[in-house]
């Protein structure tokens, strides 16, 4: 009996070190030595921030394929610390020569209130602030001789309640925000987050370069497809953008699981489709944006992922 309940913790423990080896997220070579083999993917892919934990020594070789492959250099002025992070940027944006994309979460830092219609001290914190990380990016980047191709907008903060007077006051925020950038940084292209999916959860502005979709259901073929052909047809005459999560998927009515396992044949699709620079509507797509980054370690199938969608893409 002692015996058998030896081999059954014995077996036990080899099957937690196999389950935990294998949930291991890939290591910054292994991106490296995955994106060297990959070709550049036909459209501008831009990525919501690379997170603080990527931003050093180890990983810059990955972050300078990464840049390559996806055409940009990603990076959250919230999260990370400009001073310190700055030179790790510089040097991914140098040596690949791709310009910057720079993401804000407007209305997320300062503003506690969910009412738009509250102009206190808060308001005026947050649009502050704004300013000044708009100024300090736009100054470290001309220091560093790199471009800034993108403003980034992503804000959930607020949400649409067919009341006219609430209503009007978050476009008029969001509108606000579209100024303050375009006048400090004019050369930039400002993409905001789903405002083209307004009203069914998404956030309509008045002013907009693009229109945009989160597509977070990769697995179910349908509902992506439905996504895309509503953006199309509702904004037949603008440049359209695709929010695209490969690092996990939007469960509906429940949560976003980072462990979710896309199949990789919806993924080589997506990517094919999104990246298809002749057929209608799928030429307008010309930016695309994964979120979360793909180099976010909550999700050891992140590397594959992005392969099943690059493949795809290149047919390579």
């Amino acid at each position: 009996m002692i015996t058998k309940l030896l081999s059954w913790a014995v077996a036990f423990a080899i099957g937690m070190c196999t389950i935990a080896q294998a949930q291991t997220s890939p290591t910054a070579l292994e991106w490296k030595q995955a994106l060297e083999g990959m070709l550049p993917l036909p459209k501008v892919h831009l990525a919501a921030g690379t997170p603080l934990q990527q931003l050093n020594a180890e990983w810059e070789a990955a972050n300078i394929e990464f840049a390559r492959v996806t055409g940009a250099v990603s990076v959250l002025p919230y999260a990370v610390s400009i001073d310190e992070a700055w030179s790790a940027i510089v040097d991914i944006a140098e040596v690949s020569g791709k310009p910057l994309a720079v993401n804000f979460s407007v209305w997320q830092r300062c503003q506690s209130s969910d009412d738009p219609l509250d102009y206190g001290p808060r308001y005026w914190c947050e649009l502050r602030l704004m300013k000044r990380r708009l100024k300090e990016i736009s100054w470290k980047a001309d220091c560093g001789h790199v471009a800034i191709g993108w403003v980034l907008l992503d804000s959930e903060k607020y949400r649409t309640n067919g009341e006219f007077a609430h209503d009007d006051a978050i476009r008029k925020r969001h509108d606000e925000v579209f100024d303050l950038v375009h006048d400090i940084l004019p050369d930039a292209e400002i993409i905001e987050y789903r405002n083209g999916a307004w009203p069914e959860g998404g956030f309509d502005y008045a002013q907009a370069q693009s229109r945009s979709v989160a597509l977070y259901e990769i697995y179910n073929r349908s509902r992506t497809q439905q996504q895309i052909g509503t953006l199309a047809v509702k904004w037949p005459d603008v440049p359209l953008v695709a929010y695209v999560g490969i690092t996990g998927a939007w469960i509906p009515g429940s949560h976003w699981d980072y462990k979710y396992a896309l199949p990789d044949l919806e993924l080589s699709r997506l990517g094919k489709s999104l990246n298809n620079i002749v057929e209608e509507p799928f030429r307008r797509f010309h930016v695309m944006v994964f979120n979360t980054h793909p180099f976010e370690q909550r999700n050891s199938r992140n590397l594959r992922h992005f392969e099943a969608y690059v493949r795809g893409a290149t047919g390579n």
